[in-house]
């Protein structure tokens, strides 16, 4: 039976979960993809137009936090699992909707109180520490509330 954390990294345990569009699913997807990229012929075949997501303030993207991180606090609870010694990394993954970096992130009342270490999120062009306890690992601690902006170059 796997026990978390899912990476350690220097003083860090971090427990990785994805945040997806609902009815997504990651497998599905991939295999599908991998189908359609031995399938072309030519590059014309394999470029890809998608819409521009939406975008979506921090107070969104938090709330795609929220039910996943119920259910992780209480199964870890019923497992006997201490939260307090986890450090969350959430990896966004929204199709349809993008953050927008300038809007206001709410304090994480919520996951705070879950008891977990630390929470971190990551998505495609950014990343961000939403909260680190005293006793989180220093990188986590020392980077807290700092939006970094990735430079995802010249899109096709």
């Amino acid at each position: 039976m796997h026990e978390p954390p899912d990476v350690i990294f220097r003083e860090a345990n971090f427990e990785v979960f994805f945040v997806l569009d609902e009815g997504r699913r990651l497998n599905d997807e991939w295999r599908a993809e991998l189908e359609r990229r031995r399938q072309a012929f030519s590059l014309r075949q394999l470029v890809r137009r998608e819409k521009r997501p939406r975008r979506i303030s921090a107070s969104e993207l938090q709330s795609h936090l929220a039910t996943t991180l119920r259910k992780k606090a209480h199964n870890y609870l019923e497992r006997g699992i201490d939260a307090g010694d986890l450090d969350l990394l959430a990896f966004v993954s929204l199709k349809r909707t993008t953050l927008d970096a300038n809007s206001h992130f709410p304090p994480p009342s919520e996951y705070v109180r879950q008891g977990w270490r630390s929470l971190s999120i990551v998505g495609p062009t950014y990343a961000r520490v939403l909260f680190a306890h005293s006793d989180a690992p220093e990188i986590l601690r020392s980077n807290l509330g700092r939006t970094v902006l990735f430079d995802v170059g010249a899109g096709l």
